[in-house]
């Protein structure tokens, strides 16, 4: 079997892949590299059985894209496979001319990867054959239970006057098929639809007459609506339009009984037979959908209006749920769509009567989502209009004042009726109570800066942080002079202030808080007016001194002058415009990049496009970022090279969202997924992502500091050797340390210490970890950083990952505005907030809370400081080690019926909590039906407990039809509302799927997922 692994055998076969991927519909150029290629070549076009567009050329049998060693446990291969059937319809007559696609079907694909592998047309006999198609196959390491290495895919076709057809998923593993009668075989294969290597892959086609569907769709005052998207199958994702959208279309049979065979390839069926627009009557029609199946269905006009999402059904007979529409075989789905209201908004100075310009105004709807029309900014007489769909429920309506009103953030409720065409809405923001905190040293009077505050109310003791005004959270502090003025909002307020590092800044260097915390007297906080609020504090100042037995591997003189870059790069204020390439080195050698890397000019910027081209052979792709720093707050923002961004990419300013920011203000972190509009809230102590930040594109060692509470050692230090390099001087050494020996080499510049080179490794002939920087350039303030970073590891002599940062500008900045490290969240967004998860290794993490904005916000922070409920640390009440909660459901069964309980001493026992409505719950059966196989010849059980809102014929029922064959459980109800069962709420499980996991003296070892359960069983098992 050949595998191409080298680029000399690839740039061999890139004349063929010329000839591969040209078909007379679509014409490819030449890609450059091999990833690039199977990303996003053309599916191979075949026009007859046998009959390849190419010349004679075939692709290798196998192409490796990634080892499992290069990504993360899983690799991923191209495999070469010929595919044949037939097509008939109903009565067994064949169907010539009939188009028939093959699409790969995989849990985890490479990154842009083009599904839709190959099509041909049949003959008259109804035949076809798929030559040479490369599907994907994936290979994973065991995680935990053995996986072998398949590739998923499915076969579809469409054929005039017939309705469009799929076969069953089938699977490609490139193995030779195991012996069924082999008892030590783990896994052997007991479905139809595998194929192994060597095995000639037959999947025929069977067609139906078509089913209809045609309807009308109108505004509620009866005019059409022109243009709407009417999607079938594939719906977009309302929480990201942007993505690949939420899919469902399975063909269900004629008989009840009949195993369901759903399309998870309907991603690559061709548009126009799962989506239609109306006409401008508001007409539209479907003429080849599948009979008895069942779609997931939207209606979308434009995005002011609400989509419709629906169930649809073509069976003959009406056997679907009654949340589900029946068209049949023939049939009409009219819908008429509420036109959005025109909300016309006037807002004021309460004081002054005057307009308030620039100011957002958003409408927050209960449930619905809404991208366009709810959110907008005052013009210069205050004025803003709205586009919003009448509704039973209220909007929630926020007004955020601009920074340079003292106003504050003012919400109300209002409503939309469907009686007006439009209404009016007058508000009036309150002036703000103006704060003047002045700190000073108890002992010497001398101002305080870097002190923050927190304050309580008369009615809330806990304590909440100080922001400089009411729209965005800042964590300001006292500057130079012990000063800080906020806008607060009315009210009796006590003040402490805080004169401590930040939580991500203490690293354990704990303050008690009767040393760091000051509490004030009570304030009475009035609108308009100014307070001033004076502290006397005990000033904390942190040890900075050299420990002075800490003594230094490399001359005096350069390391002052890299401990006074390091004190400049962490307090800079600075804006930082990059070009950011970060991937895996996709095999290339070691050696040639470090000596590519070291005959560079150190004082230019490469020309780094040219020389992964030229020398490496590779295709250098770069990515915009931009790094804003300001003291403890960092932030990144990267942005998708895409000159057309969709309406949830743009903001209410019209510019353009990043596609992913992080931002960390030394209390929080915020990471924005921009592709799924996921957002995560951490403790920024606790933060699981990195932020780039200066660190990463120049970093200077400063000298060792005394924390409170550390320790002197006396260390006997062998000093680096020195190499004049002229303007440069470089530093070798290698010396043993615990951890084994290793070698550095530094190469800095003589006059300003700058450094080129940092590497490290084993030995310097065999470094494993370098980092290169060229083109110093000192910015106003005297920081020097570098016009390009490139970094990298070693493995096997091969760069198995690698960094470059090319910096384009680099703004210094006066001063940085509150919003500055806001977060902005586009509608849909979901905030998984993490803070109130107790971080105790010896007990369950509990889940984080979750919340979807139905419209645009201006700062993450904010908006869950006045949409959630405090945070409250919540901690699990199952410890590790101990003995663990009985299991007592109100019934024990099998598939087969009812049965006694469970033996489970000395045993180690999995616990899989599921209900059948769970949707996860039910795409993970399969692999705890999997783990009950694998482990069934040790000391092991495995019960599955359902949820209690179930009976037990029903679950016996279910698992009879799914072959479940593992020890089932239904729950008693919960004593406690907000719990799936008494057994659950023992285990503090109050989301599911969910496992457990007990070991063999009865105690509980873990709680949490599936995979990570199976990890510990297999560590509990000999």
């Amino acid at each position: 079997m050949h595998r191409i692994r080298n680029m000399d055998s690839l740039s061999k076969w890139k004349s063929a892949v010329n000839v591969l991927y040209q078909s007379p519909a679509r014409i490819f150029a030449a890609p450059l590299f091999l990833t690039l290629l199977v990303c996003t070549s053309a599916v191979s076009e075949q026009t007859a059985p046998g009959k390849s567009i190419s010349d004679g050329t075939r692709p290798p049998e196998v192409v490796v894209l990634k080892t499992i060693e290069e990504n993360a446990g899983f690799g991923s291969e191209l495999h070469r496979v010929t595919i044949r059937g037939t097509t008939r319809d109903s009565t067994g007559k064949p169907i010539g001319s009939a188009r028939v696609y093959v699409a790969s079907h995989n849990s985890i694909s490479v990154s842009g990867f083009q599904k839709l592998r190959g099509q041909t047309t049949t003959n008259e006999a109804g035949e076809y054959e798929l030559t040479d198609v490369q599907l994907l196959v994936n290979r994973n390491r065991p995680n935990p239970l053995p996986q072998p290495a398949e590739g998923g895919f499915v076969v579809f076709g469409e054929a005039k006057g017939y309705g469009i057809t799929w076969a069953h998923e089938h699977q490609y593993r490139p193995e030779e098929r195991p012996d069924p009668t082999n008892v030590d075989n783990k896994r052997p294969d007991k479905s139809d639809h595998v194929y192994f290597n060597n095995e000639p892959v037959v999947v025929d086609l069977e067609f139906d007459l078509p089913a209809t569907m045609h309807g009308r769709v109108t505004d509620d005052q009866g005019r059409p609506i022109p243009n709407a998207t009417v999607s079938l199958g594939l719906i977009p994702n309302w929480r990201d339009p942007t993505g690949h959208g939420s899919w469902s279309c399975v063909y269900v049979g004629k008989d009840v009984d009949a195993r369901p065979i759903p399309f998870d390839a309907i991603v690559s069926l061709p548009s126009d037979l799962r989506e239609a627009r109306t006409d401008a009557d508001g007409r539209y029609q479907f003429d080849q959908l599948r009979r008895d199946s069942t779609y997931l269905g939207m209606i979308s006009p434009d995005p002011t209006f609400d989509a419709y999402q629906f169930n649809l059904s073509t069976q003959s007979e009406n056997q679907s749920k009654s949340r589900t529409i029946h068209t049949g075989y023939a049939g009409t789905l009219d819908h008429t769509f509420e036109r959005p209201r025109e909300v016309n908004i006037h807002v004021v100075d309460q004081a002054s009567e005057q307009p308030v310009p620039d100011a957002i105004v958003t409408a927050y709807h209960r449930r619905k989502v809404r991208h366009i029309g709810s959110r907008a900014r005052t013009d210069a007489n205050g004025r803003v209009q709205l586009r919003l769909p009448p509704s039973v429920d209220d909007y929630e309506l926020w007004i955020e004042p601009c920074m340079t009103e003292r106003l504050l953030l003012q919400t109300l409720q209002i409503s939309v009726p469907k009686d007006k065409d439009a209404i009016d809405v007058p508000v009036k923001l309150e002036p703000a109570a103006i704060v003047q905190f002045r700190c000073t040293d108890a002992d010497s009077g001398e101002p305080v800066s870097g002190v923050y505050f927190e304050y309580e109310t008369d009615t809330i003791s806990s304590p909440t942080m100080v922001s400089s005004q009411s729209v965005y959270v800042d964590h300001p502090v006292t500057d130079k002079l012990g000063l800080l003025t906020a806008y607060l909002p009315p009210g009796r307020r006590r003040f402490i202030a805080v004169n401590a590092p930040f939580p991500a800044q203490r690293r354990g260097s704990a303050i008690p808080d009767h040393e760091s915390h000051t509490r004030g007297e009570i304030v009475d906080l009035v609108a308009g007016e100014t307070s001033i609020v004076d502290f006397k504090i005990n000033s904390f100042q942190e040890d900075n001194t050299p420990l002075p037995a800490r003594k230094s591997v490399f001359p005096e003189e350069y390391v002052e002058k890299w401990d006074a870059q390091a004190q400049l790069v962490r307090n800079a204020r600075v804006k930082v415009s990059v070009r950011l390439s970060r991937t895996s080195g996709k095999g290339i050698d070691a050696a040639t990049f470090l000596e590519t890397f070291r005959n560079c000019a150190p004082y230019q910027v490469p020309d780094v496009e040219s020389i992964f081209a030229d020398t490496l052979d590779a295709k250098l792709h770069l990515t915009p970022m931009v790094i804003t720093v300001d003291g403890t707050n960092n932030r990144e923002d990267i942005y998708a090279l895409d000159s057309h961004p969709e309406p949830s990419r743009v903001d209410v300013d019209g510019n353009t969202r990043p596609t992913r920011t992080a931002v960390s203000n030394g209390f929080e972190s915020v990471h924005v997924h921009g592709f799924s509009n996921q957002v995560d809230v951490m403790n920024a102590a606790e933060s699981r992502f990195h932020i780039s930040n200066l660190h990463d594109l120049c970093r200077w060692p400063a000298i060792h500091r005394r924390r409170p509470g550390a320790t002197q050692t006396d260390e006997t230090l062998t000093p680096a050797v020195p190499i004049d390099l002229g303007e440069r001087i470089a530093f070798e050494l290698e010396t043993p340390t615990q951890f084994g020996k290793i070698a550095v080499r530094q190469v800095c510049d003589k006059a300003t210490g700058f450094i080129f080179e940092t590497s490290y490794g084993p030995t310097l002939d065999d470094l494993s970890d370098c980092k290169f920087y060229f083109a110093p350039k000192k910015h106003p303030g005297g920081m020097i950083l570098p016009g390009m970073q490139v970094s990298w590891k070693v493995r096997d002599g091969k760069v198995q990952w690698y960094e470059l940062h090319l910096i384009d500008h680099v703004e210094v900045l006066d001063r940085a505005m509150p919003e500055t490290f806001a977060v902005a969240i586009p509608a849909g967004s979901m905030i998984v907030d993490h803070r109130g998860i107790a971080s105790d290794p010896l007990r369950p993490r509990s889940r984080p809370s979750q919340l979807i904005v139905t419209s645009a916000v201006t700062d993450t922070l904010a908006y869950l400081q006045r949409k959630s409920a405090p945070v409250k640390l919540v901690e699990s009440t199952i410890r590790y080690g101990q003995e663990a909660p009985s299991i007592e459901p109100s019934a024990w069964l099998r598939n087969d019926g009812a049965t006694e309980a469970p033996d489970l001493s000395g045993k180690v026992v999995l616990v899989d909590f599921w209900g059948v409505y769970c949707g996860p719950c039910v795409a993970q059966l399969p692999e705890v039906q999997k783990a009950a196989d694998y482990f069934a010849d040790e000391q092991f059980l495995l019960i599955g407990v359902h949820d209690s809102d179930i009976t037990p014929d029903e679950l016996a029922a279910y698992a009879e039809k799914n072959n479940l064959r593992f020890q089932l459980a239904i729950d008693k109800p919960a004593t406690e509302r907000g719990w799936f069962g008494e057994t659950m709420r023992a285990y503090g499980v109050r989301g599911i799927p969910s496992s457990a996991v007990i070991d063999k003296e009865g105690n509980v070892v873990f709680v949490g997922g599936l995979k990570d359960a199976m990890f510990k069983v297999k560590e509990l098992l000999p």
